[in-house]
């Protein structure tokens, strides 16, 4: 008997017979979240808003806020590869932006619903 199948993982869809969910059961979207602090002159410089615009067009979702202190902080959720290219844009940022220092650390994953600016 052919029983036809359709998962729809992360906007992926995958059809599958009976036969074929052995290779499901494999199939794993390795998403992971990272906190990232940018220092330097990065507030006033449209460094959120440009973050912003960076993130979704890699697919990448979360929030970026500005910090008391001058800095700027994205919790970040994609793979590997996404947050590697976010991360090394942040490294120069926005036309104006001056970044001094850009921190990663891994953080706990988290599921954000597409990308948003938190306003202080």
């Amino acid at each position: 008997m052919f029983i036809l199948i359709i998962i729809v993982i992360c906007g992926l869809f995958i059809v599958a017979n009976t036969s074929d969910l052995s290779l499901l059961a494999n199939f794993q979207i390795m998403e992971q979240t990272i906190s990232i602090t940018v220092s330097g002159l990065v507030q006033g410089v449209y460094y959120r808003q440009s973050a912003k615009e960076k993130a979704l067009e890699l697919g990448i979702s979360g929030i970026v806020k500005n910090l008391p202190n001058g800095n700027v902080h994205i919790l970040a959720s994609g793979t590997a590869n996404q947050l590697d290219e976010l991360v090394h844009w942040c490294k120069q940022g926005p036309p104006h932006a001056k970044v001094s220092s850009v921190n990663v650390e891994t953080a706990v994953p988290q599921v954000f619903m597409g990308f948003v600016i938190e306003r202080s």
